[in-house]
């Protein structure tokens, strides 16, 4: 449901652009998202996302969603997902005012609006333990998702 608008590919980048649209025609007029991935920067390299949406109304919630496999938790305005000695640490660089929840545990592994849509089959899903939600508290149209992930060694490990 994306139409690739242009791919690059490098020693030192390799970014991806795509109109997602077509997917969200329903609730909004443009949505573009910008994917780049900096192998060389920190250890691990870094994965930027950002999204430009163009809602079709001032009231609805625009939001950018990240899955995650263990809980995570809140410090100094990044989420921090653990996994053994690393973290994934997500910097939310835009909206200013986003909001941040995280939704998941048990029984809340598939919310979505306070409805949890669970599987009876667990054996093949992988349901983690739930998600991320990002959401723009302004009452405009017009919202950027900027967030930064890169994995780090955890400290005293």
């Amino acid at each position: 449901m994306a139409t690739v608008l242009s791919h690059t590919e490098g020693e030192e980048v390799c970014e991806i652009v795509g109109d997602l649209t077509d997917a969200y025609v329903h609730t909004c007029q443009r949505v573009i998202r910008k994917m780049r991935w900096e192998p060389n920067c920190g250890n691990y390299g870094r994965l930027t996302v950002h999204d430009t949406v163009e809602s079709r109304s001032k009231d609805f919630v625009k939001a950018f969603h990240l899955h995650c496999q263990s809980q995570p938790f809140l410090r100094d305005g990044a989420v921090i997902i653990e996994s053994g000695t690393h973290q994934l640490v997500c910097n939310i660089l835009s909206p200013k005012n986003a909001k941040i929840e995280l939704i998941g545990g048990e029984g809340r592994q598939f919310e979505v609006d306070g409805v949890n849509y669970d599987t009876p089959d667990k054996e093949h899903t992988e349901a983690g333990w739930g998600q991320i939600v990002i959401t723009d508290q302004g009452d405009d149209t017009h919202t950027e998702f900027l967030v930064e992930l890169e994995i780090v060694k955890k400290e005293n490990t």
